[in-house]
């Protein structure tokens, strides 16, 4: 049986730690659970945001983008 404070817990959004700049792989990770390679695969289907240069090897997301992507999701309604 789930406690009034687990309950709560559960019936918060997860609201990611910050809706604008620029993401790394780990936070993009963390706000839409896909792997790295399935983003790259998205990203080169054209189904998900493309990274931006930040500098020589280092990429991010827009913060933006990415959360407008999540939001446009299907919703799985539990039976």
């Amino acid at each position: 049986m789930a406690t009034a404070a687990t309950q709560n817990l559960e019936a918060t959004p997860h609201q990611p730690k910050s809706t604008s700049g620029i993401w790394r792989y780990p936070q993009v990770h963390q706000e839409t659970g896909l792997s790295r390679t399935t983003i790259w695969r998205k990203v080169r289907e054209g189904s998900f945001p493309a990274p931006i240069k930040l500098t020589g090897y280092n990429i991010g997301w827009i913060a933006s983008e990415v959360l407008d992507w999540r939001n446009t999701r299907p919703r799985v309604i539990p039976v």
